[in-house]
């Protein structure tokens, strides 16, 4: 985008000692390459899920010597919930898309095959989730489901009970303190650190600046 742009404007104006961007390993190979050659300096590739239960693979280009490997931590999604139940070993990448929920609990399902994370009651109510979803809306768009819903009147009550990711859980995910969201409301705290770096990452990338 432009604003890559702007940062190399100001690496050139303000010629700092050490410089750090970061961007997602599914970037175009061609931007990738782009980037390295502008910068001089060919990314690391860390993937967050060795530190954290959060799958967010990420590339750094920095000039801050690296002085060692990251040290991988064994952390999975269910150990760092505040409760119920999910079948992930780890989450899918905290996004800034997460502030903007889907509100039907039905449709969260829909979603979450794809996109987001939830938290079952327990391994039971995933089953039953699951199990209604194949039987039902396999295969449906979202607005095929809801009109399949409201021809045949079919129970969605199921889905009650599922749940996003709280905010205490988004911090453990991304290695932020505990409350560090607490000033701020639910959906923005999605925002905040779905749009954040994996703060064990960056410490570990920062060692050589030491």
């Amino acid at each position: 985008s432009s604003l890559f742009y702007e940062y190399l404007r100001l690496l050139k104006e303000v010629r700092p000692k050490y410089f750090f961007l970061e961007n997602v390993a599914s970037m175009r190979k061609e931007d990738q390459e782009a980037i390295s050659s502008y910068l001089g300096v060919q990314p690391i590739n860390i993937n967050s899920k060795l530190v954290t239960g959060q799958l967010r693979n990420r590339l750094y280009w920095t000039n801050i010597p690296i002085v060692d490997e990251i040290e991988p931590i064994d952390v999975s999604l269910s150990d760092i919930l505040t409760g119920g139940y999910t079948d992930r070993e780890k989450s899918r990448a905290l996004m800034e898309g997460d502030s903007r929920p889907t509100t039907t609990p039905y449709r969260r399902f829909h979603r979450y095959q794809k996109f987001n994370n939830l938290v079952f009651l327990d391994e039971e109510h995933f089953e039953a989730c699951k199990k209604h979803y194949d039987y039902y809306f396999k295969g449906l768009s979202a607005k095929e489901i809801d009109e399949k819903i409201a021809k045949e009147s079919i129970d969605v009550s199921i889905y009650e009970g599922i749940r996003y990711l709280n905010k205490t859980e988004r911090e453990r995910l991304q290695g932020v303190p505990e409350g560090y969201t607490d000033v701020v409301s639910e959906n923005q705290a999605a925002s905040l650190l779905g749009d954040g770096w994996t703060i064990p990452v960056i410490k570990h990338l920062f060692k050589g600046l030491l």
